[in-house]
């Protein structure tokens, strides 16, 4: 059977799922009629050669998850289904990364615990399918060996091991294997399939024009939910049963969107990655004026989950983005720019409730800020009592615990506390120094990427990434997708550093439309 017709056949199974479910009428297509429409769009702005390029697979993709997770009778199909979908699409190794980065995007974790005589292991979602079938196309259908360990892996195995130990400290045996598994389904896989998979410069251009795909379809989906006020993934936890806390946020009376993630700020903070990459694929759109739009229903989008984080991360994606490209002229210029666009916002501020309340100036934004001031003054309070080593987990709440909030959480929403508080400086180093490793490897590639002008802005992409995922993780807790990002970028970053060299010239129209065969030159041993 090829690979065509089991993904035609997966495709209609998922369709006749979905029939049988009453769900699938009011949600589910809803998401496949706009999930439809953005793609088209998308489409239609892309040049001949990356529609050729990309082909279909992504709106199937994207009609098939939605409708499955809404469509099959039970959660353990929609992980089977899951499991399938990167073998079923990826015709190459190349398309591995891609279409493993486009699928995670769209659906939220539903993450069940798996047990065993009343035990709980570990806990299983729609991520962690993806990530295992992911793994299975990259190890049993690949050409060629595919590397094992690496030098570049041990700053990664050191990130890990500070999140499995401060996550596990003095807590029982069965904690700390239940944190080890997630910890290696959720960051350890996720790296090695990036870094293994990724060969070439082409494989990282690919992965921008899915990435800006899913920003896209995200996008429509975002500004559909602010419209109607309906966050519309809620309802799949209560369609297959899964217990989890679900928070609708609003701002000025208005719905803080987070599609696929259920959670705003998360949304945002994986927006920012996304439109970074559209910004950087120009030759990939059949136009300026076609780029130019795709960018701005990106930026539409990225409006609608109201995190002013996300904001200040672009801004510094995009002049780490120019520096490390060596435009200095468009670097100075966009600080300009954003100076007077500062200047106003501020000004209409005074003028409107909605905009004043969305900069944090007023209103219920002003409890977030004031909340985030009390966790870093009474995180920095806590690290003073044991600088070196920090406390275990359950220790760190029981000294927090005047910071509950009405749903009887304390939110670390600044990463970097909650690792000073868990592992103290020795692991705040550690966490801190992974950033600093990958940053740096990508700037001691520079000088043999300025060979080939096309490969910079890949590379571009994941230090520009990385710097500005350091300034939103003061406003993020470390968790969910953003944090499996951050060691994506870590893998598409060593996967740079080990390539061989740099890509040969090609005309300016097709630099980022990626050849269907990979050249052997690039690919990294």
């Amino acid at each position: 059977m090829t690979q065509g017709v089991a993904s035609a056949m997966l495709t209609v199974l998922a369709l006749l799922a979905a029939l049988l479910s009453y769900a699938f009428i009011k949600t589910a297509l809803f998401l496949a009629l706009l999930s439809a429409m953005a793609f088209a769009i998308f489409y239609y702005c892309l040049s001949p050669v990356m529609k050729r390029t990309l082909g279909y697979r992504p709106i199937i993709v994207a009609l098939a998850m939605p409708l499955a997770a809404w469509g099959v009778p039970n959660i353990w199909a929609l992980y089977a289904i899951m499991l399938g979908m990167v073998p079923l699409f990826a015709r190459r190794a190349a398309e591995v990364a891609p279409l493993y980065l486009f699928s995670l995007l769209l659906l939220p974790g539903l993450d069940t615990s798996m047990m065993l005589g009343g035990v709980k292991l570990f806990e299983f979602g729609v991520h962690d399918a993806l990530t295992v079938g992911a793994l299975l196309r990259l190890l049993l259908f690949t050409d060629g060996k595919v590397e094992g360990f690496r030098p570049l892996d041990i700053p990664v195995l050191l990130v890990l091991l500070l999140l499995v130990t401060g996550l596990a400290r003095d807590t029982t045996v069965t904690n700390f294997v239940r944190v080890l598994i997630n910890i290696g389904l959720d960051y350890a896989v996720p790296y090695f399939v990036i870094s293994r998979s990724v060969r070439t410069m082409d494989d990282v251009r690919l992965c921008m024009v899915w990435l800006a795909c899913a920003a896209v379809i995200i996008s429509v989906i975002l500004l559909y939910e602010v419209r109607t006020g309906w966050p519309m993934y809620n309802s799949l936890y209560d369609r297959h049963g899964i217990m989890t806390l679900l928070l609708v946020k609003m701002r000025g009376g208005v719905l803080r969107a987070g599609g696929p993630f259920l959670e705003s700020t998360s949304m945002a903070m994986v927006l920012v990655f996304c439109f970074l990459a559209a910004w950087l694929s120009r030759p990939a759109f059949r136009s300026k004026l076609h780029y130019l739009a795709i960018l701005l229903l990106l930026l539409a989008g990225l409006s609608a989950p109201q995190s002013r984080g996300a904001w200040i991360g672009l801004l510094i994606a995009f002049l780490v983005a120019d520096l490390y490209r060596g435009r200095i002229y468009l670097l100075f210029r966009r600080c300009v720019l954003v100076a007077l666009a500062g200047g106003i916002l501020l000004t209409l501020a005074h003028n409107s409730s909605y905009i004043s309340e969305t900069m944090g100036l007023s209103g219920g934004s002003m409890d977030t800020v004031d909340y985030r001031e009390r966790l870093f003054e009474r995180g920095m309070e806590e690290f003073k009592e044991s600088p070196i080593v920090g406390y275990s987990l359950p220790e760190a709440m029981i000294r927090l615990d005047d910071l509950r909030q009405g749903e009887g959480i304390v939110d670390f929403v600044n990463t970097y506390i909650f690792i000073a508080l868990i592992s103290g400086v020795i692991g705040l180093i550690i966490f801190t120094g992974g950033f600093a490793i990958f940053i740096g490897l990508l700037w001691m590639r520079l000088p043999l990427l300025r060979r080939s002008p096309a490969d910079l802005a890949p590379a571009a992409l994941i230090c520009g990434g990385l710097a500005s995922m350091m300034e939103m993780l003061f406003f993020t807790s470390f968790g969910g997708r953003p944090a499996v990002f951050l060691f994506l970028f870590f893998g598409f970053s060593a996967a740079i550093y080990g390539m061989r060299g740099a890509s040969r010239p090609m005309p300016a129209k097709l630099s980022a439309a990626v050849p269907v065969t990979a050249r052997p030159s690039q690919i990294g041993q």
